[in-house]
């Protein structure tokens, strides 16, 4: 695999594996660095000040045949504590189940309901057409997905963050807690999910990075969504793309690791596959899209351009990891001296000394230890060390996602257009390994 017919075969191999390696070398210093923070509950106990003049607020509640949420969500939603808020439901439903909810709580008259009846624009279309609606006094718009609970004092935490700094937007942690004991699969993305909140991205807001939107769980300025044009019609992750426009403005995100929203984990193995497979279609198109403006701005700092190329592209680099692995499965294989009968001399990879002994120790060893390493950060910073053995499962989930999160790039890359795939709730709340479905007093227990 070095010379003659393996020399492209070398070739790519060795260039994928240095492009893992960086890749997993990134991962050990934000997990040194998100170490460094400290716990991530250390800040949250102190409640925040109410504010005598409560600048007014739009909850936006974007739903599609959300029957078996809508009701847990709306009970939340309602019993915020603040004195100014607005709560207009985007939905583009069309199951009895669920209208049927939202015309019982539009008639305790504690929201508005804004239906389509068709679903242009998907998510994005839903929210710019409730934006008509808003009471034109909003300061910020608030933005929760369906399967979340919001705790009641998350307007009031979030509108103070905002008088603490420059930021244009308040992301908060969407925390995958309510279903997560249900089975292996959700065990595992929360675990998952850990680690990139509490880990990656907490790393790269201490360095002045690019922060993403993450579609929940944030409060935006109504004059900074204004400037940014609104929600991306055209696109299938429309957070990427709104946080891509304001980047572009010289907007800031402020992420919030202390605001704490709890939300689902897909509960089926073909759920997670077609999220991960819209995510990694969504960000790489939007990426292709704005990278160019970004890169051109004046605003946008060196670093949060770099981060955005890093990340931005990181489901098309998922390919390397893939050639990586694959290869250096083949290159283990010659170096055992399995094809020797076949005329293959495993000095073709012995001969590449250093270098390829340090390939051979990538993959299989050198990217799972960083992986793992995060999540056990992750898992410390949030006092669960008890869920550390499900970082192997997540480990093991997160390789058999690669070659959907290669497809999906691919797709983001070559098509100008995708198609929104709803992830299926189910409204489960697990705890201490029993499952139960939410009823009208199960929110004061959450």
């Amino acid at each position: 695999m070095l010379f003659g017919a393996y020399l492209l075969e070398t070739v790519l191999w060795l260039v994928a594996t240095i492009a893992v390696s960086i890749w997993a070398t990134r991962v050990y210093f934000h997990s040194l660095l998100a170490l460094r923070i400290g716990k991530a509950g250390k800040k949250q106990k102190d409640a925040p000040k109410k504010r005598s003049d409560a600048p007014p607020v739009t909850i936006l509640l974007p739903t599609y045949n959300e029957s078996e949420v809508v009701d847990r969500l709306l009970a939340a939603t309602t019993k915020i504590d603040y004195p100014s808020y607005d709560i207009i439901v985007a939905d583009d439903s069309n199951d009895g189940r669920t209208m049927r909810s939202l015309k019982r709580w539009r008639e305790k008259g504690k929201l508005s309901v804004v239906h389509r009846s068709q679903r242009s624009g998907f998510k994005a279309g839903a929210l710019n057409n409730a934006l008509k609606f808003m009471n034109p006094k909003t300061e910020y718009v608030l933005v929760l997905d369906a399967d979340c609970v919001p705790p009641p004092d998350l307007i009031q935490r979030m509108v103070s963050r905002f008088s603490q700094g420059d930021a244009d937007v308040v992301q908060g942690y969407s925390e995958l807690s309510l279903n997560s004991s249900q089975n292996i699969f959700t065990r595992s993305q929360r675990v998952s999910s850990s680690s990139y909140y509490l880990v990656d991205v907490a790393a790269r807001k201490e360095l002045s990075g690019f922060i993403p939107i993450f579609g929940n769980a944030f409060m935006i300025k109504k004059s900074a969504l204004s400037r940014a044009g609104g929600f991306d019609e055209s696109s299938i992750t429309e957070d990427w793309a709104l946080a891509s426009s304001l980047a572009e403005l010289g907007s800031k995100v402020f992420f919030d690791e202390t605001i704490v929203v709890p939300g689902e984990c897909p509960a089926r193995f073909g759920s997670i596959v077609k999220q991960q497979l819209r995510y990694s279609e969504g960000i790489t198109r939007d990426t292709k899209n704005h990278v160019a403006r970004l890169l051109r701005s004046k605003k946008a700092t060196a670093m949060e351009k770099f981060d955005y190329l890093f990340y931005g592209f990181g489901a098309f680099n998922s390919t390397f990891g893939l050639l990586s692995i694959v290869l250096s499965a083949f290159a283990v294989l010659i170096s055992m001296g399995v094809f020797e009968s076949l005329g293959v001399d495993r000095g073709l990879i012995l001969g590449l000394g250093l270098l390829g002994q340090f390939a051979l120790f990538a993959v299989p060893v050198y990217l799972p230890l960083a992986f793992l390493f995060a999540c056990s950060v992750a898992l410390y910073r949030e006092d669960k060390l008890r869920e550390l053995p499900w970082c192997v499962s997540s480990l093991a989930l997160n390789f058999i996602m690669i070659p959907v999160i290669v497809y999906g790039s691919f797709r983001g890359m070559v098509l100008k257009k995708g198609q929104w795939a709803r992830t299926p709730k189910t409204g489960e709340i697990t705890s201490n390994g029993s499952t139960k479905k939410f009823t009208s007093s199960t929110y004061s227990s959450l």
